[in-house]
């Protein structure tokens, strides 16, 4: 019950990175994100009360919080690709292990073809 539990978290774990990691690492991301925090401080420099003042300390904060959440998604992301490109590497090894086997076949087919040839 707990390993299936965990398994599922574990699944659900590996989507959320991938998830996270494709939209942190896409150009719609960067603009976005620019976008928002440059309105942000549009709004505080322009405010009469300003929230956050000039140096932006809440602003700084926030994005070192979002950084250190992003950067394991990032890395988890990466894991898993890793994980993939091996499993895609031995299947391409075990594919030109049996082309190579076929290939072998046929030389030794051609040569014994060959053989009838000049023995007629």
């Amino acid at each position: 019950m707990i390993k299936k539990l965990y398994n599922e978290f574990s699944i659900i774990g590996v989507l959320l990175s991938d998830v996270i990691s494709d939209f942190g690492g896409s150009w719609s991301f960067i603009f976005s994100f620019l976008f928002v925090c440059s309105m942000y401080m549009l709004f505080n420099i322009k405010a009469s009360n300003p929230f956050d003042p000039f140096p932006f300390t809440f602003l700084n904060l926030m994005l070192g919080f979002m950084a250190s959440l992003q950067a394991p998604f990032i890395l988890m992301a990466g894991d898993r690709q890793s994980a993939k490109d091996r499993q895609r590497i031995d299947k391409d090894i075990s594919q030109d292990a049996k082309s190579h086997k076929k290939i072998l076949e046929l030389e030794q087919d051609i040569k014994e073809i060959l053989e009838i040839l000049k023995n007629k």
